[in-house]
């Protein structure tokens, strides 16, 4: 009879062994669903907004905003289109500058285009233009366009690398980046 009694004892020690096991991951359990990052019951102050902060910097940002291109003279010297302006960009920025017939197809062999960098805010660039007798009449359209693309490094540090400390009626988003762009007719004669 001692050793069925035995034997019943080590039964009970078995059940109660697991009874707390079981108890144990049950409470484990309802502590994971209380204090989990996903869990509904957690406080409401900790979840993330619904409205992530913008992207871009709000202009009264201390960080110098850029938004002016100026094109301030089109004229034809010694046979070449002279193209000059301001701008409040940074030095060493390089610009776009095509010069085309006003109203022709952007995507016309007409146009020509130049490279200008930005000196103490000025940009001056000379076009030698088409000897083709289309080209002879006007009016012309002038474009200079400022793309973060292959802008030098120390220009990037000041307008970001996508463009993000540029603003103004001159700016624009395009293929996800903002660019600065200007344009002027102009009626000269070559």
């Amino acid at each position: 009879m001692k050793h069925s009694h035995n034997k019943n004892k080590n039964k009970n020690k078995k059940t109660r062994i697991w009874i707390v096991l079981v108890g144990g991951l049950f409470v484990c359990c309802g502590l994971y669903v209380l204090l989990s990052p996903f869990s509904p019951y957690r406080n409401i102050d900790e979840k993330k907004p619904a409205n992530p902060p913008s992207v871009l910097p709000s202009p009264n940002d201390s960080k110098k905003y850029f938004s002016k291109i100026e094109i301030t003279t089109v004229v034809v010297e010694s046979g070449l289109i002279k193209i000059s302006g301001l701008t409040d960009l940074p030095e060493n920025s390089i610009l776009s500058v095509s010069f085309d017939i006003s109203g022709h197809e952007p995507d016309s062999d007409s146009g020509i285009s130049a490279r200008a960098t930005v000196k103490s805010g000025e940009f001056s660039v000379l076009l030698s233009p088409p000897k083709t007798p289309k080209f002879k009449k006007g009016p012309y359209l002038v474009d200079v366009l400022f793309s973060p693309r292959n802008q030098p490094e120390s220009v990037l540090l000041d307008t970001g690398k996508n463009g993000e400390f540029l603003n103004g009626d001159q700016s624009k988003e395009q293929f996800g980046f903002h660019v600065l762009e200007t344009e002027k007719t102009a009626d000269i004669r070559i």
